[in-house]
């Protein structure tokens, strides 16, 4: 093992990162293009915001699901109805109800990420969601790029702060084997039309961020596709490594199916004992779980324990019948977070984070 890998989840590690990535955010999105966007009481109370959130083991950031359903078919996503059926049936989530939940949050988070089961882009008051929140929070979200185009543009360049695009190959056929549904020119020229309109606004927000999933039919394709998107402007390319959710499906699918999608590189691999007889198995996580300070609230106003907990296993309430502050404060949600951190529950052994 090379001191890299001995380090990386050292404290060393921890402060390297804050220099490297999270200071420099600070200071130029956070603060400056925030200022540079108009939204002054936002950027000059980060600081002390993320300081009181550190000091009190309050959430940094809060996840709340817009959309349960998605417009295509990737083979290895938990999106019902196609994999996962035991989930919720509240397709959007209600405008009252995300209004009551971001008031209840109020002094608590710094950060809303606007994404979870669904393509958030497909809810119908999407800008109207956005602008309740935009000069309070930060905001990310995650698009596949498919319904970009009139007020949903507007509301991506002027209103998201950090913006996430999954776009997984730099050829045709890599990218629709896994994007089923989507097309890879038309994909292609909605992202380059969101980052013209960024440049055009001339803010610098939102940070853009290619998400590249590697998989064996595109893991050869990924030095091409970050040339291309940087080349282009975004401001990051992220290599993820796939996972094939084998303990969320529902359907007839099972490990022999779908282990053709895992590349032959190690260092981009979530699984170990890969072969073409033998069976293969999540490799182990050592490190304290952070996820779970990123609670997830879903449509139908159930808090997950984090976002790999689909199904909502791990049972802490709803938020409609206790309000968030009081719930995070209680002595079984802290026994919760304490015992993920620990990755004690079964569904910490099967995520791959």
């Amino acid at each position: 093992m090379n001191i890299r890998n001995r380090l990386k989840n050292t404290f060393i590690a921890d402060i390297y990162r804050f220099f490297r990535y999270s200071l420099n955010d600070i200071i130029v999105n956070r603060v400056y293009r925030t200022v540079k966007r108009g939204h002054y009481k936002k950027a000059i109370s980060y600081p002390f915001k993320l300081i009181y959130t550190k000091i009190s083991g309050k959430p940094k950031t809060v996840v709340i699901d817009l959309v349960s359903v998605c417009n295509i078919r990737c083979p290895m996503c938990s999106v019902p109805p196609d994999i996962a059926s035991d989930f919720t049936n509240k397709k959007h989530i209600d405008l009252e109800l995300f209004k009551e939940i971001i008031d209840g949050l109020d002094g608590y988070v710094t950060d809303l990420s606007l994404v979870y089961s669904g393509e958030p882009l497909l809810h119908p008051q999407f800008a109207d969601i956005v602008d309740y929140v935009k000069d309070k929070y930060y905001i990310l979200t995650i698009s596949n790029g498919t319904v970009i185009k009139g007020k949903r543009l507007a509301t991506l360049c002027n209103g998201v702060d950090y913006l996430q695009f999954s776009f997984d190959g730099h050829s045709k056929e890599s990218y629709e084997k896994y994007r089923v549904g989507a097309k890879f020119e038309e994909v292609r020229k909605n992202i380059n039309t969101v980052i013209k309109e960024k440049k055009k606004i001339g803010t610098g927000l939102p940070v853009i961020t290619i998400t590249y999933l590697v998989n064996s039919y595109n893991e050869s394709e990924v030095e091409d596709s970050r040339k291309y998107w940087i080349g282009k402007g975004v401001n990051n390319f992220f290599e993820k490594a796939i996972n094939l959710n084998l303990h969320r499906r529902s359907d007839d699918k099972d490990e022999e199916d779908l282990k053709h999608w895992l590349p032959s590189d190690k260092e981009i691999n979530l699984y170990d004992n890969i072969s073409e007889s033998g069976d293969i198995k999540l490799k182990k996580q050592l490190k304290p779980c952070e996820i779970v300070k990123s609670p997830v609230i879903r449509g139908d106003g159930e808090i997950l324990m984090c976002c790999h907990d689909l199904n909502n296993s791990v049972k802490i309430g709803n938020i409609q019948n206790i309000g968030f502050k009081e719930k995070w404060e209680s002595e079984s949600y802290v026994k919760i977070r304490k015992n993920g951190s620990k990755r004690k529950y079964p569904i910490c052994q099967v995520c791959g984070k």
